[in-house]
């Protein structure tokens, strides 16, 4: 749930639509719309990935993954619960 609205936010913020994201980052489109659906969560390869749109600085991108590592694992929790 919370994964869905950072992703996109993420997207609106770049001002690009989900394929162009999707090919912007080198992940699959299909995998992208499972994010947003919140039929999937990204691995921590994928988190790597979209932690690189957060800043040019590897601290900024450091702790962009940390972050999104976070909010997943709260939505993974959520998922077991249903």
């Amino acid at each position: 749930m919370y994964f869905q609205i950072l992703v996109k936010d993420i997207i609106r913020r770049m001002g690009l639509d989900v394929p162009t994201f999707a090919a912007a980052i080198c992940i699959a489109e299909d995998t992208v719309l499972d994010w947003l659906t919140g039929d999937k969560l990204p691995t921590d390869r994928e988190l790597l990935v979209l932690a690189l749109c957060f800043g040019k600085e590897r601290k900024q991108r450091t702790r962009a993954f940390s972050l999104l590592q976070r909010i997943r694992d709260v939505d993974s929790r959520r998922h077991l619960n249903y």
